[in-house]
């Protein structure tokens, strides 16, 4: 019975195989193309809420502890990443999840800026 399938004619040509190689190597295309996106989108709105992560740590800092006399809130000019124990950010005892992914920047007032690497 194996032989006459294989070779009584009954089975797959080799055009009917390359076409369904092929379909399946454009649905796996358009597949990662999509997923791609959504990464890059997702990784967008992780570094926003970064952003506002850190501009409520210091907003917080300057509340608590600058107008209460506890502290001084450096401006950092040079972005850079946010780190445990730095002293240019005495903020960061209000943040979670140390060091950030994004770099950072930030005036006297609490106006932040953020440099984030690209998505890949």
């Amino acid at each position: 019975m194996l032989r006459k399938m294989l070779w009584g004619g009954e089975g797959f040509t080799l055009t009917e195989l390359l076409v369904t190689l092929m379909i399946t190597g454009v649905l796996v295309g358009s597949t990662a193309a999509i997923f791609q996106d959504f990464l890059v989108q997702t990784q967008a709105l992780g570094d926003e809420m970064e952003r506002r992560t850190v501009e409520t740590a210091i907003k917080a800092y300057i509340a608590l502890d600058v107008l209460g006399g506890n502290g001084s809130l450096p401006a950092r000019e040079a972005p850079a990443v946010i780190e445990s124990g730095d002293e240019d950010a005495p903020f960061a005892v209000y943040l979670q999840g140390l060091p950030t992914r994004c770099r950072y920047a930030w005036t006297l007032d609490g106006l932040v800026t953020q440099e984030c690497p690209e998505v890949e």
